[in-house]
């Protein structure tokens, strides 16, 4: 689950959020040298309260590794003298986890950027390169398509990873590269960022050598830019059959009370249970994940359970991995909280049994002093044991998952698990996530900002830590036209 999503369910469920009032942004009424040092070490206090890196054994450079990423903080905070100087320091320390469940954020809308300056163009990573794909019209500047080599004597993947993914972290995930690269040519407010002065460029005339011109560009041309660049696919709940193929499209994985995700999945799973005569006639399933950015793996299971049957799942690979919580006190509250409106997640009853059970071993772990607790196989329904799931024939017929970038979280688990029952991975490379998990909600004492920390971590998890699922056939199309895709999945 994202920390977006847990910090909406949260807010929801737990009444833990803060409210922040207007006009708190104002850079001449705080200390901002004080205030970022004064954060930073806070952060720092609680990943250590909260975090199961601090203990874990086969992590042994995580305290290290966050003691070097505060130091860096407090360097930068001797030069800082305005919000963004907190906001771009406070981002860098939050990057250097390499960890998309642990994220910083803030209970207001940002300040507005009063100026954007660009060279004349945009690059983003398409197919491990970095290409002109938005430029002005102008002569001098590279063309649509050429490649970018160079700028000031270093070379293009060293110069993305020190100048945005050091601030965005993940830099290995052709996912994030994917959505953060054309932050290499746009110039905001990052005063740790010198401006580049020339660039090389590698087109079809050989290679180029651009000064770099830097100019004003004005705040709708520039948002235009970036979502024609980076505008995701917009995922939709659909049940179609079309000649011959299923197609269960599943926007997200999303727990929120009110949302409408479990209602609709639910249905899905009945649906699958009663059209038994023509699904079995059918030549494949398509799982659509694109645009799924999880929630909770609780839906890819009862999805499973209705389209391979409860044996299938109940013995799969999985078993030998498991789970350790960090029995904090911050957890245990959340948990606690949460617990009273088990109910309206709309989750099954063996789920909030689940649930409940993990509660109480954090509360025994942490009364008994202990710095990790060790899950139960048997609490996952992992020991082979039948659950009260009424569950139709296993389907005979293929079954392919569809994925793009967005796909994380619980969007990966479900690629886990569905791929281990024998679904063909199809469309792009997901993205990735570490092996914590779980996500706690941590409110700053003097700042109107929340930090969402993970909670426990897996292991021996097949899929490796920050490792994507790469689909076995790729489609070099456009991933949001769903006819086209749906047309070259019907060709395989």
């Amino acid at each position: 689950m994202t920390a977006k999503q847990w910090a909406a369910a949260l807010m929801v469920v737990s009444g833990l959020s803060g409210t922040a009032q207007a006009g708190w942004w104002p850079g001449g009424e705080r200390d901002w040298k004080q205030q970022l040092r004064g954060d930073g070490k806070e952060l720092y206090d609680a990943i250590t309260r909260v975090h199961p890196g601090i203990y874990d054994e086969r992590n042994p450079e995580f305290v290290s590794r966050m003691d070097a990423a505060l130091a860096v903080l407090n360097q930068r905070s001797d030069s800082a003298t305005d919000f963004w100087a907190y906001y771009w320091a406070m981002s860098e320390f939050v990057a250097s986890f390499n960890d998309g469940h642990l994220s910083y954020s803030y209970d207001d809308k940002l300040p507005a950027i009063k100026q954007r300056f660009w060279p004349g163009f945009l690059t983003a990573e398409r197919l491990g390169k970095q290409v002109v794909l938005s430029r002005a019209d102008d002569a001098t500047l590279p063309a649509t398509g050429d490649v970018l080599v160079s700028c000031d004597g270093t070379d293009a993947a060293a110069l993305l990873s020190d100048r945005v993914g050091r601030f965005y972290g993940r830099w290995s995930l052709q996912s994030q590269r994917f959505r953060q690269s054309y932050r290499l040519f746009l110039k905001t407010t990052n005063p740790y960022i010198s401006d580049l002065k020339t660039c090389v460029f590698e087109g079809s005339g050989g290679q180029k050598t651009v000064t770099l011109n830097w100019r004003e560009i004005s705040e709708a041309d520039a948002q235009q830019r970036i979502q024609a660049l980076t505008s995701p696919f917009r995922g939709k709940f659909e049940y179609n059959y079309s000649d011959n193929l299923l197609r269960i499209a599943l926007r997200d994985f999303d727990p929120t009370p009110g949302k409408e995700t479990a209602k609709t999945i639910d249905q899905y799973v009945e649906k699958l249970a009663a059209d038994q005569a023509r699904l079995q006639t059918t030549d494949a399933i398509v799982l659509d994940l694109r645009g799924n950015g999880g929630g909770s793996s609780h839906y890819s299971r009862l999805l499973a359970r209705a389209i391979w049957g409860e044996k299938a799942v109940a013995y799969q690979p999985s078993v030998k991995a498991y789970v350790e919580w960090r029995p904090s006190e911050e957890k245990i509250k959340i948990m606690d909280k949460y617990m009273m409106f088990a109910g309206l997640m709309g989750y099954d009853k063996e789920t909030v049994t689940y649930w409940k059970s993990v509660l109480q071993g954090l509360k025994d772990a942490r009364a008994q002093g202990l710095k990790l607790w060790r899950e139960p196989a048997i609490l996952r329904g992992e020991d082979g044991a039948p659950s009260s799931y009424v569950v139709p024939v296993p389907y005979k017929g293929k079954v392919y998952v569809l994925t793009d970038f967005t796909c994380a979280s619980a969007c990966l688990d479900a690629v886990d698990l569905w791929k281990n029952l024998g679904a063909i991975h199809v469309g792009r490379e997901t993205s990735g996530d570490t092996v914590y998990m779980d996500i706690s909600e941590i409110s700053m004492s003097s700042y109107p900002a929340k930090a969402y920390l993970p909670t426990k971590v897996y292991r021996d998890r097949p899929r490796g830590n920050n490792e994507p699922h790469t689909p076995s056939t790729v489609f070099e199309g456009d991933i949001s036209d769903t006819a086209a895709v749906m047309a070259w999945i019907r060709g395989l």
